[in-house]
């Protein structure tokens, strides 16, 4: 095992953490945290584990019918919304703790993401199911993504958390247009692999490698599936929701029922797409040009491990009833 100084780990807390847009408070605290702990590099399940790296996407993009160039947003922007999550059948609503400015106060961290998605050492690997989100403003639409509820029990069960900490509340990195495409024809996908510093890390030589990478091709988790139950949950929501869903812009979620996906691998990379069902796509290589000429929503999220919760002297207080209940 080799463990990071705690200086080195400082940095690159301070990094990773004004890169995800938070403000200088919550570096301070979760700096704090980190302090006490070293990101390590250890062995799990055959992969090699690492920090994760400083994040790279700036923007979000907005896909576009007529495939003329796209509007972007940066992820600044849109980082800081609410996020309120939908049971799958509408019969509630919620807002994600850590997802309205006043949550820092409690101690909550803004837990959403567009490109990595972290898990502890300390918790089990997190239930996963396919899900339509909407970006709203003013209670409705405009733009529509494909995204995935990512959940952790505690209290034998009782309680489900989506905010787990940092880079813990997937969303997406391309976005539809409301209304570009019709609601019945649209349809959801997911596809997974290993990415490719895991593929060089489990076999040798450069023929070997070379090898590997050709055939760690993408293999289908979801085949194409129907959104109608979650769009209609979408318009219940905002018939019946709470005021609160009419002001400014905010994110609502909805689970697809009976969509849970395999469970995900650390060192793997998942992608989920939102395309109409008669323009799905050839290939998921990105050199094929061809084959991406299609609008599209598309979340696109890479997983890595990090450190244990519970080995912190800082942890927030109300992260302790899940990372201290077993």
């Amino acid at each position: 095992m080799v463990c990071l100084t705690e200086g080195r780990t400082a940095r690159l807390s301070v990094s990773l953490l004004q890169r995800s847009g938070f403000g200088n408070s919550s570096c301070r605290r979760l700096l704090r945290c980190s302090l006490s702990l070293c990101f390590c590099s250890v062995s799990t399940h055959g992969l090699c584990q690492r920090l994760p790296p400083d994040p790279t996407l700036r923007s979000v993009t907005i896909g576009s019918s007529d495939l003329a160039p796209t509007q972007s947003l940066p992820i600044s922007s849109v980082h800081g919304w609410p996020v309120w999550m939908a049971a799958a059948d509408g019969s509630e609503v919620t807002c994600v703790a850590g997802t309205m400015a006043e949550d820092e106060v409690s101690g909550w961290v803004n837990p959403v993401t567009f490109e990595q998605l972290w898990l502890p050492q300390d918790l089990p690997l997190p239930s996963c199911r396919a899900a339509v989100g909407a970006v709203m403003k003013n209670g409705m639409p405009r733009y529509l993504f494909p995204c995935l509820e990512t959940t952790v029990s505690s209290d034998a069960g009782r309680r489900a958390w989506h905010n787990r900490g940092l880079n813990s509340l997937p969303m997406a990195k391309t976005w539809l247009t409301f209304g570009d495409i019709a609601l019945d024809d649209l349809r959801l996908s997911a596809y997974t692999q290993l990415l490719e510093d895991q593929v060089d890390a489990e076999v040798g030589s450069d023929e070997a490698v070379d090898a590997a990478v050709r055939s760690n091709s993408w293999k289908p988790v979801l085949p194409l599936t129907a959104v109608n139950d979650a769009v209609s949950t979408i318009f219940d929501v905002i018939a019946n929701g709470p005021d609160a869903l009419g002001e400014g812009f905010c994110y609502l979620i909805a689970p697809i029922d009976e969509t849970t996906l395999p469970p995900i691998e650390v060192g793997s990379r998942l992608r989920l797409f939102l395309s109409d069902v008669d323009a799905t796509p050839t290939s998921l290589d990105p050199e094929d040009r061809e084959s991406w000429l299609w609008n599209r929503g598309e979340c696109d999220l890479s997983i890595f491990s990090t450190t244990s919760g519970k080995e912190s002297d800082f942890l927030p207080d109300v992260y302790k009833p899940l990372y201290l209940s077993g």
